[in-house]
């Protein structure tokens, strides 16, 4: 899950959960996973108002609380340190004895972000200024997938409809919580699997601040989420990413997930033929053939005449009988045309 944390801060490429070879579909079928979502929102004029802070020398030391009871510090040091960015996260899930737990809102986060260098000196106070605060927070909940499709690596629709969990079936003194809504699986959730997520979340691995400036004072606090939340244009879709990697980490991996069997969409390609525009070129065939076999039938009475060479040589042998002009030759056969030609000599004049 933690590696699932880090592709979403970093927007990293997700890995992919389906294997189809090409085209697929899953028409007519619905899925239900368990997942989280998240919300953000910009709380800097009301966390503003909330500033405590101590003078310290050639600056102040301020301390913030956002409407989710999260502190955020923040000191200024003219010419030598600033804060520019902290990262707090805050949880209720370990009062789960008490039964004040709720899959919603599980981890509050507050960000404070500073612009390099943005103070203020008015006589020899130096005060903050020109700060954003952003109250963040991640929730359990249900997404119903349906009429999923798949064009080699890319899913549409990516993003399930979300369906928020309430019910909270059992009291979660045991070592699961059930959450059973209406019209949706019962889903149960280990107690030391969420308690571990939150806890990171409220660690110095994820959590903390960089101040900078004068290196013999700044402390190492800087959390993984810092640089990308300081760095980001877009805290809500940060979060938003976030949250989407860690529910396709959990759709995947968690224990009792079930593979959905899809359908392989292939092109095939179809001829579609109109048989009433067969009949003239069969007409044309067949009237051929036709005539193929008339014509031979017409020469069978000439099979006993022998073939005669393409050759000007005849011509010189026939002449035309005055008395009804037919051409006619005194060789009947073209042997004994050839042995003649063999042995004539003739001079054009």
């Amino acid at each position: 899950m933690q590696g699932a944390i880090m592709r979403g801060l970093f927007s990293l490429p997700d890995p992919v959960a389906h294997t189809c070879p090409g085209s697929c579909s899953w028409h007519n079928r619905e899925y239900v996973s368990l997942g989280f979502s998240s919300q953000c929102q910009n709380v800097t004029q009301i966390t503003t108002a909330t500033a405590q802070c101590v003078k310290i020398s050639s600056g102040q030391n301020c301390t913030f609380t956002t409407p989710g009871n999260i502190k955020l510090q923040a000191f200024i040091i003219a010419t030598d340190a600033q804060t520019v960015v902290h990262v707090a996260a805050a949880t209720d899930l370990w009062r789960s004895s008490s039964g004040a737990v709720s899959p919603k809102d599980f981890v509050r986060f507050g960000i404070l972000r500073i612009p390099n260098g943005t103070f203020n000196e008015n006589g020899t106070i130096t005060t903050i200024w020109g700060q954003e605060f952003m109250e963040c927070s991640i929730s359990l909940t249900a997404f119903k997938y349906s009429n999923i499709t798949v064009n080699g690596t890319s899913i549409s629709p990516a993003d399930g409809v979300e369906v928020p969990l309430t019910q909270l079936s059992q009291p979660p003194q045991d070592k699961y919580y059930i959450f059973n809504e209406t019209g949706l699986p019962s889903f149960t959730v280990s107690s030391l699997d969420w308690f571990a997520i939150s806890q990171f979340f409220i660690s110095n691995q994820f959590s903390g601040s960089i101040v900078i400036g004068d290196e013999l004072m700044i402390p190492d606090m800087s959390g993984i989420a810092t640089l990308p939340l300081f760095k980001s244009p877009d805290i809500r879709g940060t979060f938003a990413n976030m949250s989407r990697a860690m529910t396709l980490q959990l759709r995947t991996s968690a224990p009792g997930s079930q593979v959905g069997f899809g359908e392989t969409n292939k092109v095939v390609s179809i001829v579609r033929v109109s048989w009433v525009y067969m009949i003239l070129p069969l007409g044309v065939l067949a009237a051929s053939a036709v005539l193929l076999v008339a014509t031979v039938a017409a020469n069978r009475r000439s099979r006993g005449v022998p073939l005669w060479k393409y050759s000007p040589i005849p011509l010189l042998y026939h002449t035309i009988r005055e008395q009804d002009g037919v051409i006619t030759s005194s060789y009947q056969s073209p042997v004994g045309l050839d042995r003649q030609a063999r042995t004539l000599r003739a001079r054009l004049e």
